[in-house]
């Protein structure tokens, strides 16, 4: 029902200078003859805005990898009057998955573990591959339209210095597309551009002497042909152990020169595992008949689906050690030992099988 009346509204005064948060004439500022101040002794003054009203923001982000694309997501649900300006240096989103495509690649923690909590999906490997986690990164930004609302492609930040007087950042960019440098500044920066970007050559006398193909692992030829060819490798880190296991079934001769040793183990969970890490199942307490179980290889899509439903669907779920798994947790498993006990501050030994 709707009640019309030409009378005045019994409920709002009509709009005036102080409802548009505007300066007051001089005529209204007045008390007993006598003008108000507009500030006290000490300078402080009222503003006269309504407590609580957001003033507009400005942030800027450095690189837009992993990191920026969480905040773009978050800023979303809870930053409203934000406005917000990323630059990147390389032609599309993505960090450190986007720039290292050596072969071998990949992620070194399950794949399962390395997503965001609010976009889960399912994987095509237990250590998923860089052009795969890649995807999904790209996936992400698409989905959201982030490039198109917030990023500035090609734009590498090569300055950024805190005014105080002003209260903001003020920030240098360069346009690797026109080479020209354009000044920026926000209330917030916000350094993204994570810790494995930043590469450089090994001290190595000679090195660059070298002949032949030169490759760093961080800025690697992708597709460049090594079968055939003598191959040496420098360093053992992560990078390198994943290079040396990849291109060693291809190449003709394979050197690797290592400053210091490396220690390489199964994750201690590895004795409890079944084939493909395939040992964990998922079932609801309240219909364990729709319990899903593994009983053969498999890159675990199916539980993980299970271990979703169940949590969209509000049933409490839970994992269970099955099959091969269960025996190895048991120490029934060929040989396989459980990992013995171990004093505070030791650190644990990890058996062999017979």
């Amino acid at each position: 029902m709707v009640a019309e009346s030409d009378g005045p509204s019994l409920y709002a005064a009509a709009s005036g200078p102080a409802d548009r948060n505007e300066p007051l004439p001089a005529s209204v500022l007045e008390r007993d003859g006598h003008a108000i101040p507009s500030h006290d002794a000490s300078g402080y003054s009222i503003l006269e805005q309504p407590m609580g009203t957001l003033r507009p923001l400005r942030v800027i982000l450095m690189g837009a990898g992993a990191s920026a694309l969480n905040f773009f997501h978050q800023a979303e649900l809870s930053l409203p009057h934000v406005a917000i300006t990323c630059y990147e240096k390389n032609a599309d989103v993505g960090g450190t998955w986007l720039e290292n495509r050596y072969p071998g690649c990949a992620c070194d923690i399950p794949s399962v573990n390395y997503q965001f909590s609010w976009r889960v999906r399912p994987w095509t490997h237990y250590y998923s591959s860089a052009p795969e986690i890649w995807r999904y990164l790209k996936d992400i930004e698409r989905d959201g339209d982030f490039v198109r609302k917030y990023v500035r492609l090609r734009h590498r930040v090569e300055r950024a210095e805190w005014d105080d007087d002003a209260g903001v950042w003020r920030v240098a960019v360069r346009d690797l597309a026109t080479d020209a440098v354009r000044h920026d500044e926000a209330e917030f920066f916000i350094n993204a551009g994570g810790v494995l970007n930043k590469w450089r050559w090994p001290d190595v006398p000679g090195l660059h002497d070298f002949a032949g193909k030169l490759m760093h692992s961080a800025s690697y030829d992708e597709g460049y042909p090594l079968a055939g060819k003598r191959v040496a490798v420098l360093g053992a880190g992560s990078s390198g152990v994943q290079i040396v296991a990849r291109v060693q079934r291809e190449v003709a001769h394979l050197y690797h020169w290592v400053r210091s040793p490396v220690w390489i183990t199964a994750g201690f969970g590895q004795t409890w595992a079944a084939a493909d890490g395939n040992n964990f199942a998922c079932e609801s307490p309240t219909s364990p008949s729709q319990a899903a179980s593994s009983t053969g290889p498999s890159n675990g899509r199916d539980e993980m689906q299970a271990c979703r439903d169940g949590h969209r669907h509000g049933r409490r779920v839970t994992t269970r050690l099955t099959g091969e798994g269960r025996a190895r947790a048991h120490g029934r498993h060929g040989g396989a030992a459980a990992l013995p006990a171990r004093q505070p501050g030791q650190v644990p030994r990890v058996p062999q099988a017979d």
